[in-house]
């Protein structure tokens, strides 16, 4: 579903359809309890989904605002990347209720994109710290995923998974495999992910040229900031 929404609002709105998407299936999961699962479960959630979408970007027109509780962001806004966050600021109940709902969803017979994205979601949130992912098994879902319904983003995901499994040349070869898919050269993480592979390779002309492009195509400032910190770094 987040491949989808992101080809209908573009690719520099996929963290909102990651968000959206996962609160709409929370909503499923209260509604669907209440009134019965609906005849065309998919349709129900595709237009919930597009429906909060819409609405977000809507809101964020006339103001642009931070859960400044969030772990993932300081008290002035500025991003925390994955190996920094604190993860006791975690929502540790959210997280005990999504695993209960993904076992409940297990004992279905038939394994959708989504049950392999909440699979991955589990790997990650139930890690006590970054150094201890087991990105392996996340590789491995990634690579199930891309089976089961290839999107451009998910190949791009799996190539962060081969980076930390494999190291940055194999991730790189990886990452050339997706230099067809025009639609996605458009999201700045593409081209911040190549900036971060040349500069574990220690290209930094390169590295320095992709985190460029990558801060040209995002329109937050909180991005552009961790980007312009990048280069920085290869100084």
């Amino acid at each position: 579903m987040v491949s989808i929404l992101t080809r209908v609002f573009g690719t520099e709105h996929l963290e909102l359809a990651e968000d959206v998407v996962q609160q709409t299936f929370i909503d499923a999961i209260h509604v669907w309890k209440l009134k019965g699962i609906p005849d065309n479960p998919s349709a129900w959630l595709f237009r919930v989904a597009k429906n909060k979408a819409i609405d977000s970007i809507r809101r964020n027109k006339y103001a642009v605002q931070f859960d400044f509780s969030d772990s993932r962001l300081t008290a002035e806004g500025e991003i925390i990347l994955l190996p920094q966050q604190d993860r006791s600021k975690w929502d540790a109940k959210r997280i005990e209720l999504g695993n209960a709902y993904m076992n409940e969803a297990a004992f279905g017979s038939v394994i959708t994109p989504y049950h392999i994205e909440a699979a991955i979601a589990y790997e990650h949130c139930t890690t006590p710290n970054f150094e201890q992912t087991n990105w392996q098994r996340i590789l491995e879902l990634y690579e199930w995923l891309c089976r089961v319904a290839y999107s451009p983003i998910a190949a791009l995901n799996k190539t962060v998974a081969i980076l930390q499994v494999y190291g940055p040349q194999q991730a790189l070869e990886a990452f050339n495999d997706l230099a067809p898919e025009k639609a996605i050269q458009s999201y700045y993480l593409y081209h911040s992910l190549l900036g971060e592979l040349y500069a574990q390779l220690g290209r930094k002309n390169e590295a320095q040229q992709s985190f460029t492009k990558a801060i040209q195509l995002t329109g937050s400032e909180a991005e552009k900031k961790v980007l312009r910190n990048k280069i920085a770094a290869l100084i």
